[in-house]
């Protein structure tokens, strides 16, 4: 998602990334719980003593979904969110002070079924951008990246 932050830069948006992916040995770990726990610790962590703005933007991915629902709940934070590959079983952890502006899934994602997300997005009048042929890792060439990130834009702009 270089791509969607190198044009959330342009648009003078603070980016302020949160990265467990090295730091954080998922391999051990046996429940989604234990690592959301773990996640969790290491984002309030990293974001300690960080001046946030008042409503902040939170992109996350996958794990990072869960996380990020239970991170502004916890610290008591009103943000907008962009789920990316979001956990069906995470979206239940986003209070009414969270905005959630859009979701985008894989269509051929193994880990989490576009048509759960279809339903959920439905019902919640949130827009879900269906990645053609791509699975949760979400890895795009630079064209499809660049149309997303103009969608993202699109609905940041609305917001």
């Amino acid at each position: 998602m270089v791509i969607l932050s190198s044009r959330l830069a342009k648009e003078d948006i603070s980016i302020l990334p949160v990265d467990w992916t090295a730091a954080i040995p998922f391999r051990p770990i046996e429940t989604v719980d234990q690592a959301v726990d773990i996640s969790l610790g290491f984002a309030i962590c990293a974001l300690m003593g960080t001046e946030l703005p008042e409503h902040p933007l939170v992109i996350s991915k996958s794990l990072g979904c869960h996380t990020a629902g239970r991170w502004s709940h916890l610290m008591n934070v009103s943000a907008s969110h962009i789920l990316l590959t979001p956990p069906a079983d995470c979206l239940c952890g986003f209070d009414d002070r969270q905005k959630i502006l859009a979701a985008v899934a894989g269509e051929k994602d193994s880990v989490v079924p576009v048509h759960e997300l279809e339903d959920w997005a439905k019902k919640r009048n949130i827009p879900l951008f269906v990645l053609p042929g791509l699975g949760h890792s979400l890895k795009a060439g630079k064209e499809a990246c660049e149309d997303l990130a103009g969608r993202l834009t699109e609905v940041l702009d609305r917001s």
